[in-house]
């Protein structure tokens, strides 16, 4: 399903794409000229219009997954404006990505682009975005935080209050730390990459806070009585995943439980 709407003055688009009949929904901001994350290469068709119709003057990357940075290269190509992204991630982005099948069937491919570091803030005309870390989903992720509209737009740093796997690389326990942070800001509205603008934001940052201090606790009385991250995994969420299968395990409730 395919949808475009303003909430005050961010317009956002929503898209999807699909994995084995799965469908996976992505949502890109542009607001007073400053684009937040650009969406996957695989709905280029839908998003390119949306991006050209913005009056794009600037993007901001809250970090390097396909799906938030896969037309940085087109945008640079066609658009000329500047795309940002932490310092960390220049290396890594400056080669086309090598991605396993199933990432490149659901969200395409990610060219090469030259980002600029991320600035401590976004000046637009109408607004200040500052730039906080909040690692956990990736170590280098970044949040935009709007104060005086107590916007936070997030990437994938919330994908939803409870959790049954999580990414390879992703660590849940560093989410913890970053959500206590991000708490106290007291947001009124969270911009989500997968699951689209939530009021009461401080309240669901809450609640996954909750879910996951629990979680944890859970996995340590386990760990403490000798059992595995893969027994762990077992008793805590036994249901075989479809994504677990779909991605070789790059996607796993033990991953979960080691981030834990």
């Amino acid at each position: 399903m395919i949808k475009t709407g303003l909430h005050e003055d961010v317009h956002y688009l929503r898209t999807e794409s699909r994995l084995l009949g799965i469908p996976l929904a992505f949502y890109v901001y542009a607001v007073d000229g400053l684009l937040v994350d650009t969406g996957p290469a695989s709905q280029r068709e839908v998003i390119i219009p949306f991006l050209e119709r913005s009056a794009i003057r600037e993007v901001a990357l809250t970090h390097a997954h396909e799906d938030h940075c896969g037309l940085a290269a087109w945008i640079q190509e066609n658009l000329g404006v500047p795309v940002y992204l932490h310092e960390a991630l220049h290396a890594e982005v400056a080669a086309d990505a090598r991605l396993p099948p199933y990432r490149r069937l659901a969200w395409g491919s990610r060219k090469a682009f030259r980002p600029r570091p991320l600035p401590p803030a976004f000046q637009t005309p109408s607004h200040r975005f500052e730039i906080l870390p909040a690692p956990g989903h990736t170590p280098d992720h970044v949040v935009l935080w709007e104060r005086e509209k107590g916007w936070l737009f997030t990437g994938d740093f919330f994908l939803g209050v409870s959790q049954v796997v999580a990414f390879q690389d992703e660590e849940s326990g560093r989410s913890i730390d970053s959500l206590k942070r991000m708490i106290g800001l007291g947001a009124d509205t969270l911009f989500t990459a997968h699951s689209g603008v939530l009021s009461e934001g401080r309240r669901h940052l809450t609640r996954r806070l909750e879910f996951l201090e629990e979680l944890r606790g859970k996995v340590q009385t386990l760990r403490a009585d000798g059992l595995s991250d893969r027994a762990i995994a077992r008793r805590l969420l036994p249901r075989r995943k479809l994504i677990t299968l779909i991605s070789l395990g790059e996607w796993s409730t033990r991953h979960l439980v080691r981030g834990l």
